[in-house]
């Protein structure tokens, strides 16, 4: 479900903003919002996503309440080394397997053909970035699972970025603001980013696609620049 998609604008977003204003559980309405989100797009893998925060959330606890220096440095390679292998798994294992299948005699390993998880790089190094702030004692250790879930699963970057440090949006998952200054503030926003990806990325990726998917013995030094320059703004634009 992308945000500029007819789905997202005319049947998610409305109920998601109805159920997060009327609610009187503001966490819960973006968690609950955020899980049906990626359900949508990724229903397969959004139990090992949970299974993830909760990992993450259990060894944040015992990271922050450790009294010894190497017991966090323990606790906080072991939450690094479980993040980064499953990354690991998704996005390398079956190119791994495939160039051992090519060298190694007979074919000993299986083909491996599961999905890359949506969002997967992300949430990853979101969560990493939080358990290294929280050895730092940058910030204080998140107490609550739900705001914790919802910090992790928050839709609006789940998919697509940017990564958000927790000191950045502590105070607004802990607040519960909710004003019409806010909300038309929120919806120029995203007026102003639909237009720049619908008006602008959407109208120049013909032509990116057109001069990357030229013979190179064809292609011109007019073409090459104009299709470098489309997919400079295609990129910028669509993100």
């Amino acid at each position: 479900m992308v945000f500029s998609s007819i789905i997202f604008i005319f049947y998610f977003l409305p109920v998601f903003l109805l159920g997060y204003y009327v609610s009187g559980w503001r966490t819960g309405a973006l968690l609950a919002g955020s899980v049906a989100f990626y359900v949508w797009g990724e229903g397969g893998y959004v139990f090992l996503l949970l299974a993830l925060i909760g990992a993450n959330y259990a060894g944040a606890r015992a990271l922050d309440a450790a009294e010894t220096e190497g017991r966090r440095r323990l606790i906080l390679t072991g939450m690094i080394v479980l993040d980064l292998a499953v990354l690991a798994w998704f996005k390398y294992a079956a190119f791994l397997a495939q160039i051992l299948n090519d060298v190694l005699p007979g074919n000993p390993l299986p083909e491996l053909t599961h999905r890359l998880p949506l969002g997967i790089s992300f949430f990853t190094f979101q969560l990493i970035s939080y358990a290294i702030d929280i050895y730092r004692r940058a910030v204080p250790v998140e107490r609550s699972l739900a705001r914790f879930s919802a910090y992790i699963l928050m839709f609006p970057h789940l998919i697509a970025g940017p990564i958000v440090r927790y000191a950045d949006i502590r105070e607004e998952l802990q607040s519960d603001r909710r004003g019409s200054g806010r909300i038309g503030l929120g919806f120029q926003y995203f007026i102003v980013g639909l237009c720049q990806k619908v008006l602008i990325a959407n109208t120049v990726a013909p032509v990116a696609d057109h001069a990357f998917g030229l013979p190179p013995g064809t292609l011109t030094a007019t073409t090459a620049w104009l299709g470098a320059l489309a997919y400079t703004l295609q990129i910028y634009f669509d993100f």
